[in-house]
């Protein structure tokens, strides 16, 4: 049998090799349209349920990308102008995209802070909800857990509690928040310290790009109150932990962190009111083979006056499709906070959310 085969395979060697070469690139191709068609396939919309059971529209994924959702797009002058069908105000707001009426939400887990559960609860959205500057705010549902008011505090914000999601084609994996003295986040923190001082620089030297020249820089610092330009001085200061948040499962081997983290110097003879400081924020990587991995860092030096601008960041979970996070995270600084949802490009996050837009971390 084998001395049969073997002639074949001599007599029509080249022949057969053909075959096998077609046979392959057409496999491959199907195998990359099938990868292609899955990823247009995937639809999904997010948002966040707020404390009085609104759910705040932020972003959705359709034909193959992330688009922010603006409530701003539905407002009204008067009351006749007023949109309250639901099917109407979805259309608008998705731009006709289909909308189930059921979501998922993963609420808050009770114990521990910031920690989302791993179940979801099905909530439904029952009627649009406008804020008081006669804009679409989200809409109201039957989330059981919501405080039993209708009033939108105007200079305030009801607090979130927990992620909306519905349809399909995706998976969604939560995010836990590590203690800072933990084996796990000391690990992280001291491969962020060894790439620290680098990152540090490269910052300060766009700082000095930024608000000025050399005439600028007092007693080695910018303005005489930013960290100094000094490497030995930077040196004495420790980097500290603010937050490390994980996810709670390995996405395509590899399991996610975003860590927050702060150098703070004291101010000098010359400033003794303006301490300086230097944000430190980031999302890494980690997986067996590769190891630990930047995905995106970034320094901001800071001094009294500025500190406010730098912005920090909750994150809740992961948008995963064909195996790719995209990540929902409620941004704070202070001029409030926004919804957003974060993709990777590169070794940038895009940040889409619902103000609309889709801008650079």
């Amino acid at each position: 049998m084998w001395r049969v085969m073997r002639r074949e395979m001599d007599n029509y060697g080249s022949r057969a090799s053909a075959w096998r070469g077609a046979a392959l690139a057409l496999s491959m191709a199907l195998f990359l349209f099938g990868a292609v068609a899955a990823g247009a396939e995937s639809r999904v919309s997010v948002g966040m349920v707020e404390a009085d059971g609104v759910l705040v529209p932020v972003a959705a994924f359709r034909k193959g990308k992330w688009v922010g959702i603006a409530p701003e797009k539905v407002c009204y002058k008067s009351e006749k102008e007023r949109v309250d069908k639901l099917d109407k105000v979805i259309g608008v707001l998705f731009q006709g995209a289909p909308v189930m009426r059921e979501w998922g939400v993963y609420p808050y887990v009770k114990k521990g802070p910031l920690v989302l559960s791993r179940r979801s609860k099905r909530i439904t959205i029952k009627r649009p909800v406008y804020a008081a500057w006669r804009c679409l705010r989200g809409f109201h549902t039957d989330y059981p857990d919501a405080i039993d008011t209708d009033a939108w505090v105007e200079e305030g914000f009801f607090d979130p509690l927990g992620i909306a999601v519905e349809g399909k084609g995706f998976e969604f994996e939560t995010m836990i928040k590590l203690k800072p003295g933990s084996e796990e986040a000391r690990g992280l923190i001291e491969f962020v310290r060894s790439k620290a001082e680098g990152l540090e620089e490269q910052a300060l030297l766009r700082a000095l790009e930024q608000y000025g020249h050399d005439e600028y820089v007092i007693n080695g610092r910018l303005f005489g109150t930013f960290p100094p330009f000094s490497e030995e001085e930077r040196a004495s200061v420790k980097l500290r932990v603010k937050s490390v948040y994980r996810t709670r499962s390995a996405i395509g081997g590899k399991l996610y962190y975003y860590f927050e983290a702060l150098k703070h110097y004291p101010p000098t003879r010359e400033n003794p009111s303006c301490d300086g400081y230097t944000f430190f924020k980031g999302l890494v990587s980690r997986s067996r083979v590769a190891g630990i991995r930047f995905i995106h860092k970034k320094a901001v030096p800071v001094n009294c006056e500025t500190q406010g601008d730098v912005g920090t960041m909750v994150p809740f979970g992961a948008v995963v499709i064909n195996g790719r996070p995209s990540f929902v995270v409620m941004s704070l600084s202070e001029t409030g906070r926004k919804y957003e949802v974060l993709r990777v490009v590169g070794r940038r996050l895009k940040a889409v959310g619902n103000d609309g837009g889709d801008k650079g971390q």
